[in-house]
C-alpha cells in the first residue's frame, strides 16, 4: 500500500475490534489479527469504521504525527486491506 492510495471501510461490515491486556485483536471477513494495543490504533480503526474514503497519508498524519511510526501504519493497513478489511476507492 501506498501513500497516495485511498481506501474505506464498509460501515455495515466494520472491522470488529477488542483489547485483551496488551493487545488489540481486529477481526473482518472471517481473519483475525492480533497488533499490540495502543490508543491509536483503536482510534484509527473506530475512524476507518466511519467508510468515509481517506489516503493512506490522511491517516498517517491524523493519527501518527511521529514520523517513525508512520510506516506501521502502512504496514497495518496494508494487512487490514489483505483481510478484506478495506477497500480501494
Amino acid at each position: 500500500m501506498r501513500r497516495t492510495d485511498r481506501v474505506r471501510a464498509d460501515p455495515q461490515f466494520p472491522i470488529l475490534s477488542s483489547r485483551t491486556g496488551r493487545e488489540l485483536v481486529l477481526a473482518s471477513c472471517g481473519r483475525t489479527l492480533v497488533v499490540t494495543y495502543h490508543p491509536k490504533i483503536a482510534a484509527m480503526v473506530a475512524w476507518l469504521n466511519r467508510g468515509e474514503p481517506c489516503s493512506v497519508r490522511e491517516l498517517e498524519t491524523r493519527f501518527w504525527r511521529p514520523a517513525m511510526a508512520r510506516g506501521l501504519v502502512i504496514a497495518l493497513l496494508t494487512e487490514l486491506g489483505s483481510m478484506g478489511a478495506l477497500r480501494p476507492v
